[in-house]
This record gives structure tokens, C-alpha cells and sequence, in this order.
């Protein structure tokens, strides 16, 4: 038996669209957190596994990278980086990083915490090596990271 359910309440009364923008890849992407500033620009955290990402060519180290994206009060994309560890010939879960949680100082600097699973070989615009203890890095392990931007 199916039921059907409409409501007909206003959810949403008083709400309104006042900016939209879509940041999509060629692959699989989500955002994990998102904070505004007190200018109305938006900063967006989570992972990618494109190789062009907000119509920006990129390399994925891995099996995904985090990425870490601005958009302004219209919701026009205004910045994008893409930070991966791993290497070309990485495994599945080599260099498989995501940005978990994203948040704005009280000087403007962007703190982005998130997690990294496998060994974490950086190169290019990768994760710095030195955020990563490399002594205790095995395929299974997950560690957590903080970037200052």
C-alpha cells in the first residue's frame, strides 16, 4: 500500500534566493562545511575526485583531495585550491584526504581541519609532508590535519 502525503504549509515563508552558484567537477565531489565572513563571501570545505573542478584543471593525488573554495555575496566562485597527498600511482585510499570543517579567524585567516587516510606522499600543491607523521603512516591509518590559509 502506497500512502501519499501533501502539506500545504508555507516551510519556507519569508525566505528568500539571494544568491545561487554551482561548483561541480567531472567526478565525484562534496562539500563536508561551509561559514560566511561578515562580507557575505562564502568559504566551502570537502573533497573532490575531479580532474577539473570549477572549470580549473587539476591533478588528484589519491583517490580524492580536499579542496577549499570562495564564492562572494553574488555566489560567483572568486578562489579554489585543491590540496592532495599520495602520488600518481597511488592505491585507493593512498593520499585519500578530505576537508571536514572550515572556519574564518578573527584576522581573516581560514582554519580547515579535516582527515587523511593512507600514506600521505605530497608533491605539487599536496598537503605538506611535515603536517603528516610519516613514521606511523600505513594504508589503514587515519590522521587528522589543520591548514592555516
Amino acid at each position: 500500500m502506497i500512502f501519499w502525503l501533501a502539506l500545504s504549509f508555507p516551510v519556507f515563508a519569508g525566505l528568500s534566493l539571494d544568491a545561487q552558484s554551482l561548483l561541480s567537477g567531472n567526478a565525484d565531489d562534496e562539500v563536508l562545511d561551509a561559514v560566511a565572513d561578515s562580507a557575505g563571501n562564502l568559504y566551502v570545505t570537502g573533497w573532490t575526485s575531479s580532474t577539473s573542478i570549477g572549470g580549473q584543471v587539476v591533478t588528484i593525488r589519491g583517490s580524492r583531495d580536499v579542496f577549499v573554495a570562495k564564492f562572494d555575496a553574488s555566489g560567483a566562485l572568486r578562489a579554489l585550491q585543491v590540496f592532495g597527498g599520495g602520488d600518481l600511482t597511488s592505491t585507493a585510499t593512498d593520499g585519500n584526504e578530505q576537508g571536514t570543517a572550515i572556519a574564518i579567524g578573527p584576522q581573516g585567516d581560514i582554519f580547515v581541519t579535516g582527515a587523511v587516510l593512507g600514506l600521505n606522499k605530497s608533491n605539487g600543491k599536496g598537503l605538506p609532508a611535515a603536517i603528516v607523521d610519516q613514521g606511523c603512516r600505513t594504508l589503514s591509518t587515519t590522521d587528522a590535519f589543520l591548514l592555516v590559509l
